[in-house]
Parts: C-alpha cells; sequence; structure tokens
C-alpha cells in the first residue's frame, strides 16, 4: 500500500522526459549488443569530460550504495538516475545522416545531470557506439511537457537548461483504467534473474515482486521517497491477479563474448492479459514500472514495459471472429 498522503508523495516524485535528436555520419547497424552495452562506453567516455561534469555523471549514472543499512538491507545497490528507453523499432540500420530519436528519463535528483549527459551523448556522437562506428551529431532535443506536448531543450548550454517537469500523480492519472482487464507487455528483454538463475517462463505473480523492487528502489535512492507502507500487501494482491492468457516467452537478443566462450544474453519478451480488482492497488506501481522498465539492464533499454487496456484487444479479436 501507498503510504498515507499517497497523492502528496506521488506529486514529489519529480521527472524529466528528453527525446535526443542523434543523425548518423555514415550508415551504422544500431543492434541490442551496441545498445545495451552503453553503459559501458559511457563509463570510458567520461574521462573525456571536465572534471565536475564527469564527478556528476558518475553520481547519476554510477551511483553508490545506501549508506542507511535498512535501505541497503531492501533495495540493494541503487541503479542508475535516468533510463534510456528504446523500442524494438530503434534497433535496425540507419543510413547515412538518418536520424535517431532517443528518448531518455531523468528521475529526482537525476535531472540535475541533464547538462552533463548531454556533453556525453556529445563525446559518444564524436567517437562512435561501438568502436569508432555509429558517429553522430547530437541535433538537439525536446522535453515532454506533462500534456505529452514537446517543447524545445536547449542541449549546448554551459548551465542546466529550462525542462518540463513531469510528476508521478498526474502520469497516473492518464493511464488505462483496469477496471476491465490490463495488458503488460515486455517490449525489450526483460532479465528477471532469481537465485542466480533467470526466469524462462513466470506468472504474474513471479513478476511483480521484481517491478515493485525496482520502483522503490529508485524513488528511494533518487526521490528519499519510502513508497511503500506494506509491500507485502501488494505481494498478496498480486498473487489474486487472473491471467486469462500468458504469451511470454524467453528470446536472445545478442552474445555476450568472453574470453574462450559465447554466452546469450536475454530476456523476457511478450505479454500478459490479467484481470481482477486488485489490479486497481497494483496499478501506481506497475505504472511506475512502465516508466522506468524492469530487470538487469533496465537503465539501459532493457526491460521495456508497456501497459495497455485489454478491452482494446479483447475488441479486436471478436471483431476479427466476425
Amino acid at each position: 500500500m501507498i503510504r498515507d498522503h499517497g497523492r502528496r508523495q506521488l506529486s514529489r516524485i519529480e521527472f524529466a522526459t528528453l527525446r535526443f535528436s542523434l543523425r548518423f555520419e555514415a550508415g551504422f547497424w544500431l543492434s541490442w549488443e551496441a545498445f545495451s552495452s552503453l553503459r559501458r562506453r559511457f563509463r570510458e567516455l567520461m574521462s573525456c569530460l571536465d572534471p565536475a561534469c564527469a564527478r556528476l555523471l558518475d553520481e547519476h549514472l554510477f551511483p553508490p550504495p545506501f549508506t542507511d543499512p535498512e535501505m541497503a538491507r531492501r533495495h540493494r545497490r541503487p541503479a542508475p538516475a535516468l533510463v534510456l528507453r528504446t523500442a524494438p523499432s530503434d534497433l535496425r540500420l540507419y543510413r547515412e545522416k538518418e536520424t535517431l530519436v532517443l528518448e531518455v528519463v531523468f528521475l529526482g535528483r537525476g535531472i540535475a545531470a541533464i547538462t552533463p549527459f548531454c556533453r556525453l551523448l556529445s563525446e559518444l556522437g564524436r567517437r562512435g557506439i561501438s568502436d569508432g562506428r555509429g558517429r553522430f551529431e547530437l541535433e538537439g532535443a525536446v522535453g515532454l511537457d506533462p500534456s505529452g506536448q514537446e517543447q524545445p531543450v536547449s542541449v549546448f548550454e554551459l548551465e542546466q537548461p529550462p525542462v518540463p517537469l513531469n510528476d508521478a500523480l498526474w502520469y497516473l492519472e492518464g493511464l488505462p483504467d483496469p477496471a476491465f482487464g490490463l495488458k503488460l507487455c515486455f517490449e525489450t528483454p526483460a532479465r528477471l534473474m532469481q537465485g542466480g538463475k533467470p526466469l524462462f517462463r513466470p506468472d504474474f505473480a513471479g513478476i511483480f515482486p521484481f517491478i515493485l523492487r525496482r520502483v522503490t528502489s529508485m524513488i528511494q535512492a533518487h526521490c528519499d521517497i519510502d513508497l511503500i507502507e506494506k509491500p507485502v500487501r501488494l505481494m498478496e494482491s498480486a498473487s489474486e491477479i487472473r491471467q486469462s492468457r500468458n504469451n511470454l516467452k524467453w528470446e536472445d537478443w545478442r552474445r555476450l563474448q568472453r574470453p574462450g566462450a559465447a554466452m546469450e544474453m536475454g530476456g523476457l519478451c511478450g505479454s500478459l492479459h490479467l484481470e481482477g480488482e486488485a489490479l486497481a492497488q497494483l496499478m501506481p506501481v506497475l505504472a511506475l514500472g512502465q516508466l522506468l522498465q524492469v530487470g538487469k539492464g533496465a537503465a539501459f533499454g532493457a526491460g521495456r514495459l508497456k501497459l495497455g487496456d485489454w478491452r482494446v484487444v479483447r475488441d479486436r479479436a471478436a471483431a476479427l471472429r466476425v
């Protein structure tokens, strides 16, 4: 359950969503392997920035552990304060002068890292995404305001530019009503690990704890808000949800090369169709999971979660049967 004064808590969870336009200088195949390796690439390039920028980025891209023992026990190591949101359609061959629109969410204190991130992105463009390939020009950016409209954002300022800010309360109000069911879809691989082993075909009750842990940890680390009062109750509610369909399956999207070995790296893709009164209680957590993504590598494109109104799916299926 969300703590007392829940609406006020949600209104304090601020984030900024920016869309960066990257124009490639030459043809480049943007693969899942290249995209999901950006964490390592960013770390390499931070040494090229001035020390103040590098320190701020290091704080938000590679945050230190929680100092509070209870928080450390509950949430483990904090994840980055930003999320790169890529869609499967973004992973393709780009021709010379073609543009990729890269959407990035900056959460809480991570909003202060927008200017250093712009400089890091420019440096990535000069040096290339992978082995000198994939050079691009950072043409500009827009920010999404609470109504979803795009507002220009200057990415070339020395100081932090004004950006449209959103809050979780407003974000939740624009999501589907789960009263008639909900479709939950993983568009990029969600790598969910339990006991050191991947979950190959879990049900909703098995997935929900990962979403809950991701959301509460991110909000605690970057907004200083302990959002959920009794996580056990939400887990119990998740076990009451009915699944009318489970289309989740494991997909291997890239090969990780190691000395003497190659290993497939992937995760769960596909959808679940959910029903039950308890969905209303779970919706804030699910919605924030949609914003922040889920599973290993969520900050760099993995576990992109999309929520939809199941009525649309059901009505389309009925129309096809007529």
